[in-house]
């Protein structure tokens, strides 16, 4: 079971207690070795407190206690309630761990006391995330979900202008590897979710990424679709042939066809 770091309790809009559970995590650290593509660690982690959450339920259902996990949007501004705060990036920060924090919620059938926020200082209006997103989705005054890479590479098709960005596979976390909410935190030695490239984009490694982070998250095209933007990204070259081979894909042979020719010409 994940160690989750903090637990907090607070009331849905109608009035349930629901239990906040928050599991945290740390990017990796240092650069992938060429021809080796690494997933972010959020996904992982995401899957392991989803799957810690169900346990819990399991166990408090053992003892009389109706529960159930919560599937509805609006789960970080609930979190606000008890503790943190939502940076310019709509991610939650938590006190201690920062916006590398994966949330769940259980309803639960029994009246708690609430959390109350203790108050944190929020963002510091210093614009680093702002500077550091190339595609300009962090504004300082709002966030364009349209224009945020972590958006686009969970569509069906990436669009060149945004996956010309993709440097490791579920993920991009510019904007948090440069605030200063996050720096703070404790260094720590985390997990680090590797791949070989070529034998991704020959599906060798599917079922295992989809255990790792959920069938949900780890589809066919999601994985297929970042694996080759990411040869483009490292100029990757030994992967071109398999590149090729998925030109007439059906799902992905737009991003195929498009690194495949930018790659061939440089040859």
């Amino acid at each position: 079971m994940v160690p989750f770091g903090d637990a907090k309790f607070t009331k849905t809009e109608e009035g349930k207690t629901l239990l906040l559970l928050f599991a945290p995590y740390r990017p990796a650290n240092g650069k992938t070795k060429a021809g080796i593509t690494r997933i972010s660690p959020y996904y992982p982690v995401s899957q392991q407190a989803h799957l810690a959450a169900k346990e819990l339920i399991e166990a408090l259902e053992k003892k009389g206690i109706g529960a159930q996990l919560y599937h509805k949007n609006g789960l970080k501004k609930l979190a606000v309630k008890t503790c943190g705060f939502i940076g310019r990036n709509t991610l939650f920060y938590h006190p201690q761990f920062g916006s590398f924090t994966a949330i769940q919620g259980i309803e639960l059938d029994v009246d708690m006391e609430e959390d109350s926020n203790p108050g944190s200082s929020g963002c510091a209006g210093c614009n680093a995330c702002v500077k550091v997103c190339p595609t300009n989705a962090v504004q300082s005054d709002g966030f364009l979900r349209e224009q945020c890479i972590r958006h686009h590479s969970n569509q069906p098709e990436i669009p060149s202008q945004f996956g010309q960005y993709i440097y490791q596979l579920m993920g991009c976390e510019r904007c948090q590897g440069c605030c200063p909410a996050n720096k703070s935190l404790p260094e720590k030695n985390p997990p680090v979710y590797e791949f070989d490239l070529i034998e991704v984009l020959e599906e060798k490694h599917t079922k295992d990424i989809k255990k790792l982070i959920g069938a949900n998250y780890a589809t066919r095209t999601r994985i297929l679709n970042q694996a080759i933007f990411y040869v483009l990204n490292t100029r990757y070259m030994p992967a071109l042939p398999v590149i090729a081979a998925l030109r007439e894909d059906k799902q992905v042979g737009s991003a195929a066809a498009y690194v495949y020719k930018v790659l061939a010409s440089q040859v």
